[in-house]
């Protein structure tokens, strides 16, 4: 688990065991006492595949905050790439529709091919597709949801939260 010290900033890693337990630990660069709540298992594994580097790190940054294990992929073969290696363990794909290499679409497709399809969230993004059409053909392919690269970051967060713990 990654912990960031509410004084410095400063992140450090924490061994599970200690996340499990929870506690008071002491911030290594400024002595800062931070407290951790327990936790229930390991955290929630999510791809951040976006060719748009900014973006990729601002949710990165944003999720890594919010106690989330972050993954990212540049292009949409890589995407895919890191889905079929992290598959079981994976929790969501936020995935660009519009990459190199292959679009949105085409990385929804190769998931949907196999049994990773069935059981893994995708929430798609993206800046420039817009239409109705669009969107309707992402949800026939099994797309949790849409949300426009303009929606301001919190309303990201607020929506990957919503998916990924509904009972919160």
């Amino acid at each position: 688990m990654i912990v960031e010290c509410k004084s410095c900033k400063s992140r450090f890693k924490l061994d599970d065991a200690k996340a499990e337990k929870g506690g008071r630990f002491k911030c290594s660069k400024c002595g800062e006492i931070i407290e951790v709540k327990k936790t229930t298992g390991r955290p929630k594994k999510i791809i951040v595949a976006d060719d748009t580097a900014l973006f990729r790190f601002m949710m990165e940054d944003l999720l890594v905050k919010k106690g989330y294990e972050v993954i990212t992929a540049v292009d949409g073969e890589d995407a895919l790439i890191k889905v079929k290696h992290e598959m079981p363990d994976l929790d969501l794909l936020l995935l660009d529709m519009v990459m190199p290499k292959m679009d949105g679409f085409e990385v929804i497709r190769e998931i949907n091919k196999g049994e990773m399809g069935k059981n893994l969230p995708i929430l798609t993004l993206s800046g420039v597709i817009k239409s109705d059409e669009d969107k309707a053909a992402m949800k026939e392919m099994g797309v949790r949801g849409y949300i426009d690269k303009s929606t301001p970051p919190e309303e990201i967060l607020r929506r990957v939260d919503m998916l990924l713990n509904p009972e919160a």
